[in-house]
């Protein structure tokens, strides 16, 4: 869902179509919350109890991370191309992450 909604984004910047950028943000609105609910459900089964708040403060942290390392990125990338054109980085890392993904096997739940 996050590559559709980049690309959305970026069919929205160029086109300037609103109907696409409300079809971004639902298809994000949409993915966000997959994403949250797979990552804890995959942390809470494949973790001691023990450990499962170490691994959601790794997850979170390094997830805020992320967007403040994208915020800077784009703050500077902004100024050299247009808006638009920055949404197709999600579309790159989406499909970067996907293939890690399914590339990794996830152990069976303990």
């Amino acid at each position: 869902m996050y590559i559709l909604a980049g690309l959305a984004y970026f069919g929205a910047g160029v086109l300037q179509s609103p109907t696409l950028i409300i079809i971004a943000v639902v298809l994000n609105g949409l993915a966000s919350p997959i994403f949250f609910t797979t990552n804890m459900n995959i942390i809470r089964t494949q973790t001691d109890p023990q450990q499962a708040t170490s691994a959601f403060a790794l997850f979170h942290t390094a997830f805020q991370g992320g967007f403040f390392i994208g915020a800077l990125a784009i703050a500077g990338i902004v100024d050299v191309i247009p808006l638009y054109y920055v949404f197709l980085g999600i579309v790159v890392f989406s499909f970067i992450s996907m293939i890690i993904n399914i590339t990794i096997p996830i152990p069976e739940e303990k």
